[in-house]
C-alpha cells in the first residue's frame, strides 16, 4: 500500500524487465534505471512526489521528474555544488575525470602564461 498522506492518489510503477545501466557524464557517476513511466499531469502546478518500495526493502533510490534537463548561465556557478552531492549521493569520491583534466588544463596554462612574462 501507498505511504500514508498520499492525498492525490499513488502510481505504481513495475520493473519490466533487467535494469538499464546509465552513466551520467558530468557527474562521472552510474546508476541504473530500474523502471520508466510517462504521466501526465492534470493541470500545471506543484506536485510533490515519493519513491518507496512496495516490499519494503531499504537502500538508496532516486526519481528523475521531466522528460529534458534545462539549464541557463546563472546556473553554472551551481554546478559544482550540484556535482559534490550527486557524487556524494553515490558514494563516489573525488572530481570527475573532466574536471581533473579541465584542473590540468588550468595549471598548464598557468605556467605557459607566467613563463612568458617572466621573459619579459
Amino acid at each position: 500500500a501507498p505511504p500514508q498522506g498520499t492525498a492525490g492518489g499513488a502510481l505504481t510503477v513495475i520493473p519490466t524487465g533487467p535494469p538499464e545501466p546509465f552513466h551520467e557524464p558530468v557527474t562521472g557517476t552510474r546508476s541504473r534505471i530500474v523502471a520508466k513511466t510517462q504521466l501526465r499531469l492534470p493541470a500545471a502546478g506543484t506536485y510533490l512526489a515519493a519513491l518507496y518500495d512496495a516490499q519494503g526493502e531499504e537502500g538508496k533510490a532516486w526519481i528523475s521528474l521531466g522528460q529534458r534537463e534545462g539549464f541557463r548561465w546563472r546556473d553554472i556557478a551551481r554546478l559544482p555544488g550540484w556535482i559534490r552531492d550527486v557524487r556524494r549521493f553515490h558514494e563516489v569520491p573525488g572530481l570527475p575525470t573532466w574536471a581533473w583534466i579541465g584542473v590540468a588544463g588550468v595549471v598548464a596554462l598557468g605556467s605557459v602564461v607566467g613563463r612568458a612574462l617572466s621573459r619579459r
